[in-house]
């Protein structure tokens, strides 16, 4: 039972945060800003949405080895509450 001396206090704290990463690239020359884009220069770059990562072939038909990674962007919410 609230009364003078007794009182309910509510604290609701929302948080919404996005972010979507595109356009990879990789540093083509060190102690420059000179960049390869994967699709751009000769790389090749595909999303798999099943296993939500990306396959990289950094120089298409050339010697360095493809790599894999996760899906960097995110979607968070949450909601807090305190009585």
């Amino acid at each position: 039972m609230l009364s003078p001396n007794v009182s309910l206090q509510v604290y609701l704290q929302p948080l919404l945060s996005a972010g979507r990463y595109w356009g990879f690239k990789d540093l083509a020359t060190p102690r420059t800003f000179e960049f390869n884009r994967y699709d751009e220069n000769g790389g090749r770059i595909a999303f798999r949405p099943a296993d939500d990562e990306y396959s990289i072939d950094p120089d298409g038909d050339g010697p360095a080895e493809p790599f894999t990674f996760d899906n960097p962007s995110f979607n968070v919410k949450s909601l807090r509450l305190n009585a």
